[in-house]
Order: structure tokens, then sequence, then C-alpha cells
């Protein structure tokens, strides 16, 4: 189990780099199903209707402090999150402890 912690952390330095390097803030993890999974320094949200949805933890995402208390706070739902569904959604938003909730834009799809 630490050699995967340490990898996934590697990788996530790796996609902050590369992510600062292209003139963005972060870079989305998506699982081989196709699934939305988080940022390598944040977690996505999807506005749909009413409704402000995050990938569930169980899913393997970074159980971030101010997700958390989002969630606590009844204003996120869990779900799993499509690419299909990210790029349509009404807005997508990341957070992380530092940034609180903050609206985000789309950049290119790159596989790395």
């Amino acid at each position: 189990e630490e050699w995967l912690y340490k990898s996934s952390k590697t990788v996530d330095m790796q996609g902050i780099k590369l992510a600062e390097e292209e003139g963005l803030f972060d870079f989305m993890n998506v699982d081989c199903d196709g699934y939305i999974l988080d940022g390598c320094r944040s977690n996505v949200y999807i506005q749909v209707g009413d409704e402000l949805l995050t990938p569930p933890i169980k899913a393997g995402v970074l159980a971030g402090v101010y997700r958390e208390f989002l969630i606590k706070q009844g204003k996120v739902r869990e779900r799993n999150i499509t690419l299909d569904e990210l790029f349509d959604a009404e807005e997508v938003l990341l957070s992380n402890s530092l940034i609180g909730l903050a609206p985000a834009a789309l950049g290119p799809v790159l596989n790395i």
C-alpha cells in the first residue's frame, strides 16, 4: 500500500508541474472506465440542474477537507461522473482547502 501512495503522489506532482507548464491550474484524473476522479490538487464538482455532484470516495478520489465539509452541509451529492457529463455540465468547479470552491474552465483533453 505504501508504494501505491508514493506512486500516486509522484504522478500528482508530475501532473501539477505539467499543468503549470501548460498555464493551467490542474489536470483531471479519469479512470479506465471514463469516470472523472479528481484533480492532482483538487476535488471536482459539476452543476447539473439544482444539484452539485462530486465523484464518490469509493472511486478512489482524494478525501478533501473542503469536499467533506460541503457533503456534510448537504450542498454536494456523491455520484459517478462521466467525461461527457463533465463537458456537458452547466458549471464545473474545483475545491481544495486553499482555494475553497472555485469555478473552472476546461482545457484540452490530454492523455498523459
